[in-house]
């Protein structure tokens, strides 16, 4: 992409057709990931 410092989280599909719990687990997991790249970041 030509930015070899983007930094990316990615969120497991699918998201639709799934429980809420569900739907809020992997949100969970993914503002996990945004914070851990975002403390890298320094």
């Amino acid at each position: 992409m030509g930015m070899p410092d983007l930094a990316v989280a990615v969120i497991d599909h699918p998201l639709g057709g799934i429980e809420p719990d569900e739907v809020r687990k992997k949100a969970e997991g993914a503002v996990a990931a945004v914070v851990e790249l975002l403390g890298d970041r320094r």
